[in-house]
C-alpha cells in the first residue's frame, strides 16, 4: 500500500552480533534483540562476538558477511 502498512520487514543491510559461530551450514546472530539463524556468505567461520552485516534473507535465515573483527577494535583502542 502507499502508506507502507503491508511493507515487509527487511534485515538486509543491518548489523548483527554473532552469538553462535556462523559457518556456511549455520549459526546464530542477534539483531535488534532477536536471535536469527545465519549462514556465511563465504566458506569461512565467523566466531562469537564479531559484527556481521546481513546481505540477504531467506525465510528465518540470514546470509551474513563479516563487518568488523572485535579483537582488532580492542587492539586499536590500546594504541590511542
Amino acid at each position: 500500500t502507499k502508506n507502507g502498512e503491508d511493507a515487509e520487514y527487511s534485515p538486509v543491510g543491518k548489523k548483527a552480533t554473532v552469538v553462535e559461530t556462523v559457518s556456511s551450514v549455520g549459526g546464530k546472530v542477534r539483531l535488534d534483540d532477536v536471535y536469527w539463524k545465519a549462514v556465511c556468505e563465504e566458506e569461512t567461520e565467523i566466531s562469537v562476538d564479531n559484527i556481521v552485516v546481513v546481505v540477504a534473507s531467506e525465510g528465518t535465515t540470514l546470509k551474513v558477511k563479516l563487518k568488523l573483527k572485535k579483537h582488532l577494535l580492542h587492539l586499536s583502542m590500546h594504541f590511542v
